[in-house]
């Protein structure tokens, strides 16, 4: 065999580049070869997956409203790992992975409340959820295609208390930002790092998060972790502190202070509400890192136009014309879109009206729903069953070595075998977790791919190895690389065929909405297209290798 050549093949290179961004995906997404960086399913770290069956069937754009409204609920306790899918026109599934029995009330609860709207216009509270009743729809809604201009706008309906209220706090306010907030924290404060804000602006931005953080009865306090030591009595008066969820490993002592002030995570919120005691649960909010810090308007001035830690997803600046008075019950919020294009543009102006609409609304569903059962998997359990596949995938591995040397009774043969075998397996499992989540259905289907794998393998096998009729051993081991090159051909045309027939009979179970079945049928599905187009192509670069020889 002439390795240089064979180093030399696009096939064999294409194969290797694959399987080096393969374990790049899974060992160095976050820099740390010494963790596995693969996204799992909760059958493998634990956690909920809570289904929610709607009252009537929807079309795909309300589903889409309501897998985003959903996220929103979710995210309010800052379960940003948390998965929400449709599945169908009329059922969403929500899994929270890493959660334990004593979150799934807690859950639950937040998918069936209301989230709660709020209107602030310095200090001043303008308008709330109940104050809506009409936001956007037909002919309220336009983008740079409706319009013909480079601008957005979404138009809502007030109550007439609501228009007075608007139009007190709105008095001689023009360029004042109009915080718009959902599920803005109540006696709340805010505990992070002073890193984590960008104050290169000057006082003009110190300021636009004082601003931000005020309202009139209710100011959030912000406390710097550099200074907790000073500040810590702050937090005696406040029911909820909002922290980022690396402060537990960033500085455990902080953290450990806060939990021995009262202040119970997420985990233990359910078993809080139980308490027969008329004490209110003081609750500790963990946000992802990216949502502690503030963002900052480009404009003169740099007001604070977002900020998920407290709720802050909109900050929209206050017009001339509402600012004298007047008191109405129409209003609209408009925008310029971004982009180079005008797709982009569009894109743009569409994303941002649909997050305002389920800001404004209050993260209010369009249809009324029913939570079902909840199905729990134990981080224990879930531990337990990723060890059981990772062995199941070794003994597949040795079942099919052994059966492979029994039937050419050559090692030298099985190794190829083996080695592309395993080169799919970290190819497909790096893709799947890379691109949503390998749960036990996926898990499956990547063992189902091993058998798939060395089928094909076979064929090719079997094909350059065939003798022609009266053909002897040693006239068979001279064939040419031509005549090689014919045979691998032929098994392929077969390898084709029977991996479009696998992956016509999945499209109907990734079709099903099943989630039991969508990993599996996804994960064949998937390995079938590595096969033919990655590692198939490479095993027979080695089958013609070894079993060539140009006269």
């Amino acid at each position: 065999m002439d390795f240089k050549s064979l180093a030399g093949d696009n096939r064999i290179r294409f194969a290797v580049l694959c399987v080096a961004i393969a374990l790049a995906l899974m060992f160095l997404r976050d820099l740390n070869p010494l963790t596995l960086d693969t996204n799992f399913g909760i059958e493998f770290t634990g956690g909920v997956r809570i289904p929610i069956t709607l009252e009537k069937s929807v079309d795909p754009s309300t589903m889409a409203t309501m897998v985003d409204v959903i996220k929103v609920r979710i995210n309010k306790y800052g379960l940003k790992q948390s998965v929400v899918q449709p599945l169908g026109d009329r059922e969403i599934v929500v899994e929270v992975p890493r959660a334990d029995s004593d979150a799934i009330k807690s859950i639950e609860a937040l998918l069936r409340e209301q989230g709660r709207f709020a209107a602030v216009i310095d200090g001043k509270q303008a308008l709330t959820g109940d104050d809506m009743v009409a936001v956007g729809g037909a002919g309220s809604e336009s983008t740079p295609r409706t319009s013909k201009t480079d601008n957005w706008e979404l138009d809502f309906v007030v109550r007439r208390e609501g228009g007075e209220r608007f139009a007190q706090a709105a008095l001689g306010k023009a360029e004042y930002p109009v915080f718009l907030f959902l599920d803005r924290p109540e006696n709340a404060a805010l505990v992070v790092e002073r890193s984590s804000f960008n104050y290169s602006q000057g006082l003009a931005s110190s300021k636009a998060v004082s601003e931000a953080l005020h309202k009139e009865g209710d100011d959030i306090t912000l406390i710097y972790v550099e200074d907790f030591a000073r500040d810590k009595a702050l937090l005696e008066n406040k029911s909820k502190v909002v922290l980022s969820s690396d402060l537990k490993e960033k500085n455990p002592a902080v953290y450990s202070e806060i939990q021995a002030m009262g202040f119970e995570p997420l985990s233990q919120i359910a078993a809080e509400q139980q308490n027969t005691s008329s004490n209110v649960s003081r609750i500790l909010v963990e946000k992802d890192a990216a949502d502690m810090a503030p963002s900052f308007s480009s404009a003169p001035g740099g007001g604070v136009t977002r900020w998920p830690a407290i709720g802050l997803l909109s900050a929209p600046v206050l017009s001339a014309g509402l600012a004298n008075g007047y008191i109405s019950q129409f209003y609209s919020i408009n925008g310029a879109a971004v982009g180079d294009t005008d797709e982009e543009k569009e894109a743009y102006a569409l994303t941002e009206i649909k997050h305002l609409k389920s800001v404004l609304s209050g993260g209010k569903l369009p249809v009324n729903t029913v939570i079902g059962s909840a199905y729990v998997v134990a981080p224990s359990l879930g531990e337990r069953f990723l060890t059981y596949s990772w062995v199941a995938l070794l003994v597949a591995i040795v079942l099919v070595s052994v059966a492979i040397v029994l039937r050419y009774r050559k090692v030298m043969l099985a190794i190829p075998i083996i080695v592309t075998n395993v080169s799919e397996i970290v190819i497909l499992a790096a893709i799947m977790g890379a691109i949503g989540t390998l749960d036990l259905g996926g898990m499956a289907g990547v063992i189902t791919l091993i058998g798939k794998g060395v089928d094909d393998q076979l064929i090719i096998t079997d094909e350059v190895l065939k003798r022609r009729r009266g053909e002897t051993a040693h006239e068979e081991q001279k064939q040419d690389a031509r005549e090689a090159k014919e045979r691998i051909a032929r098994a392929f045309y077969i390898i084709f065929t029977t991996a479009g027939v696998a992956v016509a009979a999945m499209i109907p179970l990734i079709m099903s909405g099943i989630v039991e079945v969508i990993g599996f049928a996804l994960a064949t599905v998937i390995g079938l297209l590595i096969g033919i187009f990655i590692t198939r192509p490479a095993y027979g670069a080695l089958i013609e290798a070894m079993f060539s020889k140009n006269e």
